[in-house]
C-alpha cells in the first residue's frame, strides 16, 4: 500500500514504479531503501507523483542506461523507436560500452545494446507498440519524454514545426550535443547548423535547401547522421567531410547514390538506406569501407537496382604478382537487402582464401527477381552464418550450400523446389512456397514451420510427426516433399 500511496494511484507511475522494483530483490527492506531515497526533485503541477517515480528509476540506472535513456529526448512525442536503430545509434555515440563478456567473446556490442534495451523495457519506459506490424517497435509515454527532455535540456534539443524562429533558437543553443529537428511546413536553410560545431547527432525530418554554401566540414564531432523527406542529392558529395562519423541514415530522399570516395569515411559502421528509390548504384569503393569497421548494411526499397557486381568483390591491393589480396567487410555482421524489386542478377564468384564477410551472421533479402544466390556467398567456408531469412524471391528455384545457418526461413518463394547443404540446420520455416520437392542434406534438422503446421523430424532417415495438439486425422506431409538427412 505504500507504493499505491506514493504513487498516488496513477496508473503509469505504478508501472514505472513497479518496473523499478523488478530490479531489485523481492524484500520489503530493498524495496524500503527505494521509497525512501531522497531525491533533489521537484515539478509543479499534477503530475508531480508520476515524475518522482521516473526519477526513481532513472536515478536507479548505470551510467550507461542514463545515457541510453537520455538519447530518447530527441524524438518528438507520438514518435516510434525501432529496436535495432536505436541500438545503432547508441553504438555510434559510444553509450555502449564493452565488458568482460565481450572482451571473452562472450557478447558483442550489438547484444550488450539489446540488453540495455531490454531493461528500459523491463522497467515501463518503453512499451511495444501493440498497432504496428513488427514486434521491434516501441513508443515512450509523454510524461515519461518529458523527464527525459528537462534532464538532457542542456545537451539535446527538439525543433518542431510551431517555433517559428529557429535560427534564433539554435543561435542560443551552439553547445548542444544532439539536435532533432521536424518541419513538415518549413524548408531547412543549411547555413543555420555550421555553427552548432559539438554536435554529435543530428536528425532531420524535413527539406532543406544549401544555403549560402555546400560544406559539412564545421561537423567535425558528428557521429549519427540521419535525413529523411529530404531532396538532399546535392549533400552526397559532401559526406566524407565526416570523417568520424559513424551511423548514417536516409529515409524517403532522392539521393541516387553514396559518395565515390565513401571508404575515406573510415569509421562508419551502420548504414541504412530506406526507400530511397532514385538509388540505382552502390559505389565500387564501398568494399574498402567494408575493409574497415562497417558491421552493418540495411538498403529497403530500392527499385532502380538491377545488379549488383563489383561491389561485394574480393579486393587486390597492388598490381601485378605483388597484389595483396584483401577481405571486403571484414566486420560486416548483418546484410539486410528489401525492396529491391528490378534486381535481378548478383555477380559474386566463389573467391580463394580472401573471402568476403567472413563475419556474416545475419542476412535477409526481400523481394527481388533473384534466380539463385550466388556461389561467393553460398560457400562450405562460410562459418559463421547462422541465420538467412528469404521473403518474395519470386523467381528463386533453388537454395544450396549455406552449411553454418541453423535458422531458415523462406516465404513467399513460388518457384522455389530444392533445399540442400543446410548441414547444421536446426529449423526452418516454409510459408507460401507452393511446390517445394525435397530437402536434401539436412543432417541437423529438428522442426520444421510448413505453411503455419508445426512437425517435429527425427530419425535417420528422416521421419516427420505432427507437433503440439491436433484434432481431426493424423496431419500428412504433402505427398511431393522429401526429406533427406
Amino acid at each position: 500500500m505504500k507504493i499505491i500511496k506514493q504513487c498516488d494511484g496513477l496508473p503509469l507511475a505504478i508501472k514505472v514504479m513497479g518496473g523499478l522494483l523488478s530490479t531489485r530483490r523481492p524484500s520489503e527492506r530493498e524495496w524500503e531503501i527505494v521509497l525512501n531515497k531522497n531525491l533533489e526533485w521537484q515539478e509543479d503541477g499534477s503530475q508531480k507523483e508520476l515524475n518522482y517515480s521516473v526519477h526513481l528509476s532513472y536515478d536507479d540506472m548505470s551510467p550507461e542506461l542514463k545515457q541510453c535513456f537520455l538519447y530518447y529526448s530527441l524524438f518528438p512525442k507520438g514518435s516510434e523507436f525501432i529496436e535495432d536503430i536505436a541500438i545503432s545509434m547508441w553504438i555510434s555515440e559510444g553509450f555502449v560500452q564493452p565488458d568482460e563478456r565481450s572482451e571473452s567473446g562472450q557478447l558483442d556490442l550489438e547484444e550488450i545494446g539489446v540488453e540495455y534495451h531490454r531493461e528500459l523495457v523491463a522497467r515501463n519506459l518503453l512499451e511495444p507498440d501493440e498497432s504496428a506490424e513488427s514486434g521491434w517497435v516501441y513508443v515512450m509515454h509523454d510524461v515519461v519524454r518529458s523527464f527525459a527532455q528537462f534532464v538532457a535540456r542542456e545537451e539535446a534539443l527538439v525543433v518542431l514545426k510551431e517555433q517559428t524562429d529557429i535560427r534564433g533558437l539554435l543561435s542560443h543553443n551552439q553547445k548542444i550535443r544532439r539536435l532533432s529537428m521536424k518541419l513538415t511546413d518549413s524548408v531547412l536553410e543549411w547555413n543555420i547548423l555550421e555553427k552548432l560545431e559539438s554536435l554529435r547527432t543530428l536528425v532531420i525530418a524535413c527539406n532543406f535547401k544549401p544555403g549560402g554554401g555546400y560544406s559539412l566540414a564545421s561537423f567535425a564531432s558528428l557521429r549519427a547522421l540521419d535525413i529523411s523527406f529530404a531532396d538532399c542529392d546535392w549533400l552526397v558529395g559532401y559526406l566524407c567531410q565526416l570523417r568520424h562519423l559513424r551511423y548514417l541514415s536516409f529515409t524517403a530522399t532522392d539521393i541516387s547514390r553514396l559518395p565515390h570516395d565513401i571508404h575515406e569515411m573510415k569509421f562508419l559502421e551502420h548504414i541504412g538506406l530506406f526507400n530511397c528509390t532514385k538509388l540505382n548504384k552502390l559505389p565500387d569503393r564501398i568494399t574498402k569501407l567494408g575493409r574497415l569497421s562497417l558491421e552493418k548494411l540495411v538498403i529497403d526499397y530500392a527499385p532502380s537496382i538491377e545488379l549488383v557486381g563489383p561491389e561485394f568483390q574480393t579486393l587486390a591491393s597492388g598490381v601485378g604478382s605483388g597484389a595483396i589480396v584483401t577481405r571486403p567487410f571484414p566486420k560486416l555482421r548483418m546484410l539486410e537487402l528489401r525492396g529491391m524489386s528490378r534486381w535481378k542478377k548478383w555477380e559474386w564468384e566463389k573467391e580463394g582464401k580472401a573471402m568476403a564477410m567472413p563475419a556474416l551472421d545475419n542476412l535477409s533479402i526481400t523481394c527481388c527477381m533473384l534466380t539463385r544466390l550466388p556461389s561467393g556467398l553460398a560457400s562450405s567456408d562460410r562459418y559463421n552464418q547462422r541465420t538467412l531469412y528469404l521473403s518474395e524471391l519470386s523467381m528463386l528455384a533453388s537454395l544450396e550450400n549455406f552449411p553454418s545457418v541453423v535458422e531458415l526461413d523462406v516465404l513467399y518463394c513460388p518457384k522455389l523446389k530444392k533445399i540442400s547443404g543446410f548441414s547444421m540446420l536446426r529449423k526452418v520455416t516454409i510459408s507460401d512456397c507452393p511446390e517445394p520437392e525435397v530437402l536434401v542434406g539436412v543432417m541437423g534438422l529438428r522442426s520444421m514451420l510448413l505453411d503455419d503446421e508445426p512437425w517435429e523430424i527425427f530419425g535417420t532417415p528422416a521421419r516427420c510427426t505432427p507437433k503440439g495438439y491436433q484434432a481431426g486425422p493424423p496431419r500428412q506431409l504433402p505427398q511431393n516433399l522429401t526429406i533427406i538427412r
